[in-house]
């Protein structure tokens, strides 16, 4: 069964005025929260066999600390990645995805909606992803 996992990156330092966006580092709180991040995942059977990942500091950082003792296969840097001009031009416009138009176009509800209710039902105990 093909299973798609959406990781979003670990917490940023806003606070780094020295660096712009695509160099912003993680907090301290991120550093401590990947391989967290990554442990769950794990112990939930959800250790990604490819991994698509902005190039951006934070990423990196977040994949390195997330995956790297758990034997997940090297990150794929976006420019890295074996995509057609027609993918790339798609992720590079891609700013945000908006629930209401992923419910609208493709049809798609999400068992989770927003980040806080998916938060709710990981503390509550209940599955973060819904299998067919």
């Amino acid at each position: 069964m093909l299973i798609l996992s959406l990781f979003r990156h670990a917490k940023s330092a806003w606070g780094d005025a020295s660096s712009g966006d695509f160099e912003r580092p993680l907090a301290a709180r991120g550093e401590a929260a990947a391989p967290l991040m990554g442990r769950w995942m794990a112990d939930h059977g959800l250790i990604p066999d490819i991994v698509l990942s902005s190039p951006s500091a934070r990423t990196r950082a977040t994949c390195a600390l997330a995956f790297g003792s758990l034997g997940a296969p090297p990150v794929i840097r976006f420019e890295d990645a074996q995509l057609s001009p027609m993918q790339r031009s798609f992720y590079s416009e891609c700013k945000r995805l908006r629930v209401d138009r992923l419910h609208e176009e493709l049809g798609v509800t999400l068992a989770y909606p927003t980040f806080r209710e998916g938060l709710a039902a990981i503390h509550a105990g209940e599955q973060p992803f819904v299998q067919p």
